[in-house]
């Protein structure tokens, strides 16, 4: 039997794909302001949070 693999001994690998698919990007990232970063926070949090939330009011939860 194999030992499962904890999630911190695979981050080293994510750090990495993740470094080699956002090289090719960084002269595009010159123009972002603090309106687009903002606006793809509340994107990743508030606005995919929102409709969870009417859902679960709309259940009695």
């Amino acid at each position: 039997m194999s030992e499962a693999t904890a999630p911190h001994d695979r981050e080293p690998h994510q750090l990495l794909f993740g470094a080699v698919l956002l090289g090719p990007t960084l002269p595009a990232l010159e123009n972002v302001s603090w309106r687009i970063v903002g606006y793809a926070v509340l994107s990743l949090t508030v606005l995919r949070m929102l409709p969870v939330a009417v859902a679960l009011a709309g259940r009695g939860l």
